[in-house]
């Protein structure tokens, strides 16, 4: 007899939200937009007829019946995923959710070399700030790393400091302290990196200086570029452009107050994810930081 459930989407949709608590970061799981989660979760709560959040848009909450829910739904698709049959050994495809900085600047760069050492694997990256539904293995900032996980192995030293136009700024003394003046350049999906690169350099941000916000942390590193203010660049992402001159970097770079971190969501003894978790460390190893 044919069960009358709810649409699958819409599901999975409410679980992801409830998981991370915030729409934007079920979005980017489930690679749909804001909106579209929005409304799967109000047909859901249309068709069973029931409120499973309530409070403003910015900052719903789950109501009894909704935490009930999340709760079974959470269970169900963790055994459905449990009870999937895996691919043969040698023809797998290892899905890897990564913050798109890293997964642009560093990993793609270096991933041949991971897929020539597993001929037959392929890896598909997810543009997501940690594990998925269907990722159990993810690459992020140490601090953005969820403490629920089963393992968090730091592999990559991060180092960052403040970047601009040459034009930007003036030439002799005072460099510096017209840097920190420019307008802060700020992502959706970093908005605290000014203040994280502040305390780890011990360097107190002068008040009173405008923001400008975009949507990615690599928006802001074109906004650089192109003289719209200063931002706060990862070392991997600015040199080539520092050592060009298109960017300058009067301050230096400092180590981040986190490493990057590969997180596994669930520790399974899976081969493939052990090997690409041990590429990356010696990948890490390899990498050469700045210069003091």
């Amino acid at each position: 007899m044919r069960r009358p459930l709810p649409p699958l989407n819409a599901l999975r949709a409410f679980e992801a939200f409830a998981r991370h608590g915030r729409m934007t970061l079920a979005a980017d799981e489930l690679c749909v937009t804001h909106g579209a989660v929005s409304r799967h979760i109000k047909r859901l709560e249309e068709s069973l007829g029931l409120a499973l959040t309530s409070g403003p848009r910015n900052n719903l909450k789950l109501t009894m019946e909704g935490e009930r829910l999340a709760g079974e739904l959470t269970a169900v698709f963790d055994r459905l995923g449990a009870a999937l049959p895996s691919a043969p050994a040698g023809k797998r495809t290892l899905n890897v959710a990564c913050v798109n900085t890293i997964a642009t600047t560093w990993l793609i760069p270096r991933l041949s070399s991971f897929l020539a050492a597993n001929p037959g694997v392929g890896v598909h990256l997810i543009d997501s700030n940690g594990p998925t539904r269907d990722t159990n293995i993810a690459i992020q900032l140490g601090h953005d790393a969820p403490a629920e996980a089963a393992e968090i192995l730091p592999f990559l030293e991060r180092y960052h400091g403040p970047v601009a136009a040459p034009q930007q700024l003036p030439e002799g003394p005072g460099r510096e302290e017209a840097l920190l003046m420019l307008p802060r350049l700020v992502s959706r999906t970093y908005p605290q990196v000014w203040e994280h690169w502040a305390e780890a350099s011990g360097v107190v941000l002068p008040t009173g200086v405008p923001v400008r916000r975009f949507a990615r942390y690599l928006h802001t590193i074109g906004a650089a570029r192109a003289g719209l203010g200063a931002t706060v660049g990862a070392w991997e992402a600015v040199k080539d452009d520092v050592a060009n001159g298109i960017l300058v970097a009067p301050i230096g770079f400092v180590r981040a107050l986190t490493p990057s971190v590969v997180v596994r969501a669930q520790a399974r003894q899976d081969p493939l994810e052990l090997a690409f978790c041990d590429w990356l460390v010696e990948e890490g190893r390899k990498s050469v930081p700045p210069e003091p």
